[in-house]
């Protein structure tokens, strides 16, 4: 039985196909590895292609200036010229708006005398003897023809021909200011419009002002005296030939005032 069984073996070995061996693929070689090797030259001209690969910058890609460098000086020059241009028109039109918007100045119209308010003062013309004068008071008309006239006026006071303008030296100290303020607006009026001689005299010999001045009093039948007080309400005192002109502080020009438009005949009777 075994010798049977390896001969069954041994036939169906010789029937079934035998295998075919697959040749072995040969081997690829590996890859030789050269080595480059270069020189100063060649170094560089590989840095520069890398260089020239890299990304450029937004700056390096800008289009280049069309204009030319006169084209570019020109239009400067024409900038320039246009900006001079409107400063100058500025500057000349800052200093022309004040003459054609400037503002015209109050003005009242008083018995017929027209007058204009200029620099803090009150202006009008005044004709005396076919002679035209120019008037200049502190008020006009109607800011003082309210201010009381009190006594009765002697037309001996226009025959002499000075007028003694006094006060009193010995009063306080503040009220010099308005005296002489007053002193001053009267005698300019007197001088140069009513062509008197002006006096500067004293109620008092006391102070070393009055001295060699005229010692006048309140009446003075001997003189036309105007006696100015820096106290009380605005008021004019008249007595024979002496006038008292009253007012306390500025108030005293509207005394003032009154008496030389009364004078003048703008402020009638």
């Amino acid at each position: 039985m075994k010798k049977k069984a390896e001969a069954e073996k041994k036939e169906a070995a010789k029937k079934a196909p035998e295998k075919k061996e697959k040749p072995a693929e040969p081997q690829k070689a590996a890859p030789e590895i050269k080595t480059i090797e270069l020189d100063e030259k060649g170094a560089t001209t590989i840095l520069e292609t890398q260089a020239q690969l890299q990304p450029k910058k937004a700056e390096e890609l800008a289009l280049p200036d069309p204009e030319s460098p006169e084209k570019r000086e020109k239009r400067s020059e024409r900038v320039f010229l246009i900006a001079a241009a409107a400063l100058i028109l500025i500057i000349v039109g800052i200093l022309l708006i004040p003459k054609v918007y400037q503002p015209k100045p109050p003005t009242v119209e008083y018995n017929a005398f027209i007058f204009e308010q200029r620099d803090g003062l009150w202006h009008t013309e005044w004709q005396l003897e076919n002679q035209t004068y120019l008037l200049s008071l502190r008020y006009n008309p109607y800011e003082v023809e309210n201010v009381p006239v009190r006594g009765a006026f002697d037309p001996a006071f226009n025959e002499f021909r000075q007028t003694h303008i006094a006060f009193d030296p010995l009063v306080p100290t503040f009220q010099f200011k308005w005296l002489t303020l007053g002193a001053s607006e009267l005698g300019l009026s007197l001088a140069r419009a009513l062509q008197r001689d002006i006096v500067a005299a004293c109620t008092r010999n006391e102070t070393e002002e009055c001295y060699t001045r005229p010692i006048v009093s309140c009446p003075d039948p001997d003189r036309a005296v105007i006696l100015l007080e820096a106290e009380g309400a605005p008021e004019i005192i008249v007595e024979g030939t002496c006038v008292r002109l009253r007012g306390t502080e500025l108030e005293l020009l509207k005394s003032v005032d009154k008496f030389l438009y009364k004078w003048y005949q703008i402020i009638p009777d």
